[in-house]
């Protein structure tokens, strides 16, 4: 679970969502705003800088958390969603990528002037998604690099994430390194070489395709911090 500034859900009693406002007759769009009720959406914007700048300080640079905007009955990007902030006197289009996945801004003016989401859709239309993902070396990556993103991720899990995120967010245990086939085999170095294969079959939290990974546990990556892990190219890391 790719946090840089983006996030989503809550309590039965106060579950953020996208709610559609009465459009004026000539409107072209239909403008829905972020309020309390029982439905799938974004977290008021308040709360999501508070949640992801703390977050972002826990992680340093080891993991993040990244949020993703997906139909609610298709559980798939919607190709033409549009999401913005809007204040008492801002408006700023947010950058959604063709994977769904949202980029928010923390900004100290936007929580002053009052921010809050709008987007394009119904109430009911989206659902908000929510990963933490390993921010990992891509040279030189050690065993000490795995665990400390193993450690950040559960801290910020356990410390940061309100309770009704969490339930989403699935507590961590180990990190994977996926590929898009399996028939990438891993190195591990420390004094001897071993061999470890990706051949584990999922389904990618990020991306839905299947891809083929070799796991990595905390315990294992704390007890030899300096083992070099040596890896073909093209790899994602994920949570697990």
């Amino acid at each position: 679970m790719a946090f840089w500034g983006t996030v989503p859900l809550a309590s039965a009693q106060e579950t953020p969502a996208l709610v559609a406002a009465e459009p004026a007759p000539d409107a072209p769009l239909q403008v829905v705003k972020v309020t309390g009720v029982r439905d799938p959406a974004m977290m008021p914007y308040e709360k999501a800088f508070d949640m992801l700048t703390k977050i972002a300080k826990v992680g340093d640079g080891k993991m993040t958390l990244a949020i993703r905007v997906v139909s609610a009955q298709t559980m798939r990007p919607i190709p033409d969603l549009e999401i913005s902030l809007q204040g008492e006197s801002s408006f700023e289009k947010l950058t959604l990528a063709p994977e769904g996945f949202l980029s928010i801004p923390l900004r100290q003016e936007l929580l002053a002037d009052k921010a809050v989401f709008m987007t394009n859709k119904k109430k009911g239309a989206v659902r908000a998604e929510y990963f933490f993902v390993p921010k990992l070396p891509r040279e030189q990556l050690r065993y000490g690099d795995i665990a400390a993103s193993i450690i950040a991720a559960k801290r910020a899990h356990a410390e940061f994430v309100p309770w009704y995120v969490r339930l989403l967010v699935p507590a961590i245990q180990e990190v994977r390194i996926c590929y898009p086939d399996a028939k990438q085999a891993i190195t591990i170095t420390n004094g001897t070489a071993v061999t470890r294969l990706a051949q584990t079959q999922q389904e990618s939290m990020l991306t839905k395709e299947t891809v083929y990974c070799a796991a990595f546990d905390g315990a294992e990556t704390a007890a030899a911090k300096e083992s070099v892990v040596t890896l073909p190219p093209g790899w994602t890391p994920l949570f697990n």
